[in-house]
């Protein structure tokens, strides 16, 4: 009954669906690729890199923000890891306190960056290690591109868990406190996981991307066994296209929030608005940024997203 009145609702939604798909396939972020140091949170000079052995078998990197964006925060210590994804080795960085306690259980934030980008330059760019770098341990996905294979044969997405898994080996992680963060093309992948049935996140934010890519019969998007958290979406006021405030509407409905196309409530910050009546435990904010537009992501989301995770 559910999907009956959500697909006639989403009628309305299928042309920002059909853009956010162009969007996702046809163009790229700006490149935010990474240089490196061997001093925790220093930038390297232009083009140089610079390695050391952490002690554990990884190697110890720096990655500075691209052009316009703080670099990391002096705070961490960086990693360079790989993970095995059905016999293919996948690389992503592991980010830690500098004053890491392994008696302590921290939280883990699953960062997932956008078209052109990679796993370095999403360091700086997202913001990440600047707002939580003493406070959480980081993984930054790299290359998750893939939005439309399907779960068990799209490698992209089965590095995230194997990701997720294989930091709960080397680090003290808080099950509890597994917290997926996602811009653009990993905002997608994102609820990609979501609607395969991967119960990986304890909680998401997800940033200037759209909805499921797949579709059922009918043409909608197609959440075929959907994982339900508490969801963070924030869009920009001059990024419409992308269909992030379409994004929250979808999974508001699968939420069981009342009316997803409805009057949401105000909610803090005041960019922000709840949907209201949604499963118990399963909060969903929609937050639209004035005048921001897709590309740089918003200066404030790290900051409030992670602010947002703490008070779950």
């Amino acid at each position: 009954m559910l999907w009956a009145m959500l697909r006639n609702s989403l009628l309305s939604g299928v042309a920002v669906f059909v853009l956010a798909l162009i969007a996702c396939k046809g163009s790229t972020e700006p490149d935010a690729t990474s240089t490196s140091s061997s001093s925790g949170g220093e930038p390297a000079s232009s083009g140089g890199s610079s390695n050391g052995s952490n002690g554990n078998g990884s190697t110890s990197t720096t990655s500075s923000g691209s052009s316009g964006n703080p670099p990391p925060s002096n705070d961490v210590v960086i990693s360079d890891e790989s993970v095995d994804v059905d016999g293919t080795p996948r690389a992503y960085k592991l980010v830690a306190p500098k004053d890491y306690d392994e008696a302590r259980a921290y939280p883990l934030i699953v960062a997932m960056h956008g078209d052109g980008q990679d796993a370095g330059g999403f360091i700086g760019f997202s913001g990440l290690t600047n707002v939580a770098g003493t406070e959480a341990v980081m993984a930054f996905t790299d290359q998750s591109l893939d939005l439309t294979t399907y779960y068990d044969n799209n490698k992209d997405q089965k590095m995230v868990p194997a990701i997720i898994a294989a930091v709960k080996g080397k680090r003290n992680i808080d099950a509890g406190k597994i917290w997926g963060f996602g811009y653009s093309k990993g905002a997608f992948q994102i609820g990609e996981l979501l609607c395969s049935g991967k119960d990986i996140f304890t909680a998401v934010a997800v940033h200037q991307g759209g909805a499921p890519q797949d579709k059922d019969g009918d043409g909608n998007g197609d959440c075929w066994n959907p994982v339900k958290v508490p969801m963070f979406v924030l869009g920009g006021g001059n990024d419409k296209d992308i269909g992030s405030e379409y994004y929250a509407q979808f999974f508001a409905g699968i939420h069981g929030c009342d009316n997803p196309f409805g009057a949401r409530t105000k909610a803090s910050p005041d960019i922000c608005e709840k949907f209201n009546g949604c499963d118990a435990g399963k909060p969903l904010l929609f937050c639209e940024a004035p005048g921001v537009p897709h590309y740089p992501i918003y200066e404030k989301s790290a900051e409030l997203s992670v602010a947002w995770f703490k008070t779950l």
